[in-house]
């Protein structure tokens, strides 16, 4: 079937589908529907170009690649009846891990991005749950390759009626498909309103002969306008909503101010004691001309927040989408990218109204422009880098090996720190790197590593960070693994920095690993540095 014939006959199918659903709501009672049609050979209907019984292709051939419908790096669009969830559900037999209520929402999508090293034919195949009645898949499930809609005969069986046949998952061959070198993007769109036909979606593989596939990056998230950093702090919002703690219930939000890990060391709490009441958070923000923004909140997230529905974000009065969906835990105070723009020169006001399903403490917003920007405790924040190689240290400056200053042209400065995993587990405790420097204020500061690693399971604490000679508490739980060569940020810890000098000193300790590339301090604060290790 033509591409333009595949479109019109979606429209069709929705259509014919709204039209039944209102002839339902104009009846008197319940209206029997009639079981979906199966063709049978010598019943005497006649479908057309379709053949009465349609069969999958053999089965494929070459090697298969599996991209799991689970898998982080595809995108799920929720439909009509509901969000699309991740499943395993074990009380029903279930040995996979898969996309449920997909067959429940018209309109719900899975969008796959896989890379091909070269243009190849490849075979499609997916594997679906067998449901109550058989059905052709793409007839279900609109099917896309790049520009191209997949047309198939390859049937779904039904199997006996049950809910275990809804998690019991069946390989369909859908055929072969074009795909180009570079990214692919496959995507699969449930299109119909049968409860019994529909499918929940296990994954999806591909077929080649020789040519390597493998995930694709996806869409990329636009890059932040160049310019400074300004932290705006929630407790200096305008709010109709501050209020007290009264028998242990909050009418309204309050402000925490001892808690360390957040930027200005204070939160406000209450906000998922508070939905619907009409509260909301309003920024001022003046900018010196027109220009760029980026829009990040700092939160601690209490499980998950869908940003435009519970906390929806207008600027200068007109609502933003942002389609953010943040996830965390409530005091692990992350940056979320929700927003990106253009600021008005003069006043800007930002806005976020409190809804329900809003379970987060907020700490601040974050905005990333060239215009200067001037609000209410907001101020600039200056990035600082610190060479791992540079530091003052114990193992290469006393004649020991514990740590090497090694070269390599990909990484700041031409240099970095290796060996990490040999002093942790020799010398745990014993070999460190230190810096010395002066601020010109008493300031907090994001204190950073810059690093390679290569497995997962190290744990932040295994690098003891001492400021002034207090030892400091990390925020993150592990370190992030991005694998030997790529080099990573991980915030590490909120530090209080003193008016004058300060000394930042970290020390192996057991279980460390990572090739260090340089550690940042991210600061309103002015920070004058020298190296005395060259």
């Amino acid at each position: 079937m033509k591409k333009i014939g595949k479109i019109l006959a979606l429209l069709l199918a929705f259509a014919m589908m709204f039209t039944a659903f209102a002839l339902v709501g104009c009846s008197d009672g319940d209206v029997e529907k009639d079981p979906p049609h199966t063709d049978n050979p010598g019943d005497g209907d006649d479908d057309g170009d379709k053949p009465d019984e349609p069969e999958n292709p053999e089965p494929p051939a070459g090697t298969e690649y599996k991209f799991e419908a689970e898998d982080s790096r595809v995108e799920l669009k929720g439909g009509e009846a509901g969000a699309l969830g991740i499943a395993s559900e074990s009380d029903l037999g279930a040995t996979e891990t898969y996309v449920a209520n997909f067959n429940a929402n018209i309109g719900a999508s899975i969008t796959y991005y896989v890379t091909a090293d070269a243009d190849t034919t490849a075979s499609l195949v997916v594997s679906v749950c067998k449901r109550t009645s058989a059905s052709v898949f793409t007839e279900v499930v609109f099917t896309q390759v790049g520009e191209e809609f997949v047309d198939s005969n390859a049937l779904v069986p039904a199997l006996s009626e049950g809910e275990k046949e809804w998690v019991t998952f069946v390989d369909v061959n859908l055929g072969t498909v074009e795909l180009s070198e570079g990214e692919n993007v496959i995507s699969f769109t449930n299109i119909s309103a049968e409860a019994g036909v529909g499918y929940n979606f296990n994954r999806m593989s591909l077929f080649t002969e020789s040519v390597k596939l493998d995930w694709g990056a996806g869409p990329q998230p636009e890059p932040d306008p160049e310019g400074d950093t300004y932290y705006f702090e929630a407790e200096d919002a305008e709010s109709n909503g501050w209020g007290e703690n009264i028998d242990g219930h909050f009418n309204g939000f309050y402000v925490d101010s001892a808690v360390e890990a957040a930027h200005g060391g204070a939160v406000v709490r209450g906000l998922g004691e508070n939905a619907d009441k009409g509260y909301y958070f309003e920024f001022s923000v003046d900018a010196a001309e027109e220009a760029a923004y980026a829009l990040y909140l700092v939160m601690g997230v209490g499980g998950s927040l869908d940003v435009d529905a519970a906390f929806p974000y207008s600027l200068n009065d007109e609502p933003v989408s942002t389609g953010a969906e943040l996830s965390g835990s409530w005091e692990e105070y992350k940056e979320y990218k929700i927003a990106q723009g253009t600021l008005l020169q003069g006043k800007n006001t930002l806005r976020f109204e409190v809804k329900s399903g809003c379970l987060a403490n907020f700490d601040a917003v974050k905005i990333i422009s060239p215009a200067e920007l001037t609000g209410p405790g907001g101020a600039a924040v200056n990035e600082y880098e610190f060479e791992a190689e540079k530091a003052e240290s114990n193992s290469w400056n006393d004649g020991t090996d514990w740590l090497w200053r090694s070269p390599n042209d990909e990484v700041s400065g031409g240099m970095y720190v290796s060996h990490v995993e040999d002093a942790a587990k020799d010398h745990p405790g014993e070999a460190w790197i230190s810096y010395t420097f002066t601020s010109d204020r008493a300031a907090d500061a994001a204190f950073a590593f810059v690093y390679a690693l290569g497995h997962d399971g190290i744990r932040a604490s295994s690098f003891q960070v001492e400021l002034n000679g207090k030892l400091v508490t990390p925020i993150a739980e592990t370190m992030t693994n991005g694998g030997w060569g790529n080099y990573i940020s991980t915030d590490y810890a909120v530090l209080k920095l003193n008016e004058g000098e300060n000394t930042i000193k970290i020390t192996v300790g057991g279980g460390a690993a990572g090739d260090l590339d340089y550690f940042t301090l991210k600061t309103e604060a002015i920070i004058t540095h020298n190296y005395s290790a060259q």
